[in-house]
């Protein structure tokens, strides 16, 4: 029953406090520039948060079976499982086009990168990994969705052209931030 409730409190810390690939800049960037509509945004939200908890099992399993003498190629780990989920994006018909002449792939490899290093720095278990990154998974596909529902409400709002814009989206979502820092302290 012990090991239920540490399970239960790393789950919780995992989804919105301690998430920090929410928190790396590119996560939310990454998320504002494919967020559309809610309906278009649900389902690519369930595409990119299910290829980032597949590549965190595998860059979390190919670390375990990784020699100790080894650990400096973890990197290379981080990097051939984040191509690997940009390729299976881009399968998918995912990343299209570019963003301020930005490919659309480049801001997705925060994201990528920034939960299999979260991964690796908790040297979790596989109970613990498999929570932590469900965990993880919800919190990503939760605030996906919620950029998204606030994305359209200021385009569809009587507000004044000058609040339709990415800053007041940035707002929003730190006073969300602000909102879950509260609720930890709490």
């Amino acid at each position: 029953m012990r090991k239920l409730s540490e399970l239960s409190r790393l789950f919780l810390n995992s989804l919105l406090s301690e998430n920090m690939s929410l928190a790396f800049f590119l996560g939310i960037l990454f998320m504002l520039i494919e967020s559309g509509t809610i309906k278009q945004t649900a389902i690519k939200g369930l595409k990119y948060m299910s290829t980032v908890f597949v590549i965190n099992v595998l860059g979390w399993f190919l670390h375990t079976i990784l020699p100790g003498g080894l650990d400096p190629l973890n990197p290379a780990i981080f990097f051939l499982t984040t191509v690997t989920g940009v390729t299976v994006l881009k399968y998918w018909g995912e990343l299209k086009g570019e963003w301020f002449g930005l490919p659309r792939f480049v801001p997705a490899l925060g994201l990528f990168f920034g939960t299999q290093l979260l991964m690796q720095k908790g040297s979790y278990t596989y109970p613990e990994m498999m929570t932590a990154n469900t965990a993880y998974i919800l919190g990503g596909y939760l605030l996906f969705v919620l950029i998204a529902a606030i994305k359209e409400e200021i385009i569809v709002s009587d507000a004044a052209p000058v609040f339709k814009s990415y800053s007041t989206l940035l707002a929003a979502i730190a006073m969300l931030a602000l909102g879950v820092i509260g609720i930890q302290i709490i």
